[in-house]
């Protein structure tokens, strides 16, 4: 019995020595929960699973910004890594799906190419993640941009979660229109 009440009298000071430590230095929401679930890796299949989902939720919200397009440009900037095969596999199911040519380009890659106009891509839609999926464990977000002008860009964010093997889109929301 003594060694219960020293075992619970000991793990009171630590639990209160830890809300002390977070009360004074509060930690990021996530942070905890970093200690518990490791960041998410995502490479190969994955990053083809993530970048297909996302840029398909982004063709179904404002479907106005890529009527009448010739091609569907995709920047790499903010992707995955990826290798060659993988890009490929995402080009072949976007041509399919749009009927369109993909390249992958930066804007200024099509401003170069004279494809694209400082504001304005006259005949294309540019899709994009402002930064590579990051999240905790099982659940990834994902903020992006399908543009086609300064006037004509919708804003997302997506939810992907680990599931059966693979990452699966659990929501896609825009978060600002111009």
């Amino acid at each position: 019995m003594k060694h219960f009440q020293r075992l619970c009298t000991a793990l009171a000071v630590l639990l209160a020595a830890g809300f002390v430590a977070f009360a004074v230095y509060p930690a990021p929401a996530n942070a905890l929960l970093s200690y518990v679930l490791p960041e998410a890796k995502i490479s190969g299949s994955e990053g083809v699973q993530i970048v297909v989902q996302v840029f398909d939720s982004y063709l179904e919200e404002d479907a106005a910004l890529q009527s009448g397009i010739d091609f569907m440009a995709i920047s790499p900037q903010g992707l995955p890594e990826l290798t060659d095969a993988e890009r490929e596999e995402i080009t072949a199911h976007f041509e399919e799906k749009l009927g369109v040519e993909v390249l992958w380009a930066t804007h200024d890659d099509l401003i170069a190419q004279g494809r694209a106009e400082e504001m304005f891509i006259p005949r294309g839609v540019l899709f994009s993640f402002n930064a590579p999926p990051n999240g905790i464990g099982v659940i990834i977000t994902v903020d992006g941009v399908k543009y086609r002008s300064g006037l004509g860009a919708d804003f997302f964010t997506s939810t992907l979660k680990f599931s059966g093997g693979q990452w699966v889109l659990d929501s896609t929301f825009m978060t600002a229109i111009s």
